[in-house]
């Protein structure tokens, strides 16, 4: 731990940059001191009957009544302050319902009568910009390279929300991901005479071949007509290496 503090970082201009006092921003060893520390305040919440969830130093603790919640904010924020010398940020720390509560980028929700963890607006929001950024028309890389990355965003996101309630968004994400990638495609293929031999190669008739070529329509509406559906088929861009977001997502429930 302390070669980790007395380490340095390298700036965005990459100038090492001694460490003189505290922890890297964002590095690995925050969460590693937060959970040393704060195991203290683990043992009192127990210790008083409390049932919270804690990670880092990002912590909920649940009571039955909205009075109660008050009591043990107030009481805790004493206890954090005085006893392990740490500043309670008041601004991100309240006393609200669970279901309206966002912790660690979720909303817990009662569905079919159970209480399930689904992932925030923004965090949704969130990954459909990074996978809109991977599959612009005029992005630089390998269509390969290109799937590689948008795998690793996928699985990333889905192993950390993939137990949630996400399978309908993930459904929806899927089809516009897909709609995306085609357009991207076609905008490569470029020339009518590309795109007239690829969509033959892929088994489009030569009639239909020409309609998509030498059509008026922009890329984004004619990447989602039936011929160009029936060319690049959504097993073909498995083929081509893109892995299925509802597999991921029941690899992550299979794996609980």
């Amino acid at each position: 731990i302390r070669k980790f503090l007395l380490a340095g970082v390298i700036d965005l201009s990459g100038e090492f940059v001694e460490s003189k006092t505290g922890a890297p921003q964002g590095g690995v060893l925050s969460p590693l001191l937060s959970n040393v520390y704060l195991h203290e305040l683990d043992k009192e919440l127990s210790k008083r009957g409390h049932r919270f969830v804690r990670y880092a130093d990002d912590f909920v603790i649940y009571v039955k009544t909205k009075r109660a919640g008050e009591r043990v904010m107030e009481s805790i924020t004493k206890y954090i302050e005085k006893d392990l010398k740490l500043i309670v940020n008041q601004e991100k720390s309240k006393v609200g319902s669970p279901t309206r509560l966002k912790f660690l980028s979720c909303l817990m929700r009662r569905v079919n009568g159970t209480y399930r963890f689904i992932p925030t607006k923004q965090a949704k929001q969130k990954f459909k910009n990074s996978l809109k950024r991977l599959t612009k028309r005029n992005r630089a890389g390998t269509f390969e390279e290109i799937v590689q990355q948008i795998n690793r965003v996928t699985r990333g996101w889905i192993n950390y929300f993939g137990l949630g309630f996400v399978k309908g968004f993930i459904r929806e994400t899927e089809g516009w991901l897909h709609h995306r990638l085609r357009q991207l495609i076609l905008k490569r293929w470029k020339r009518p005479r590309t795109i007239i031999k690829k969509l033959k190669s892929y088994g489009l008739d030569l009639d239909s071949a020409k309609r998509i070529a030498f059509s008026r329509k922009m890329y984004w509406r004619l990447s989602n007509t039936p011929e160009v559906h029936r060319a690049i088929t959504t097993k073909r861009l498995h083929q081509w290496g893109l892995v299925p977001l509802s597999e991921l997502v029941e690899s992550a429930y299979a794996r609980y």
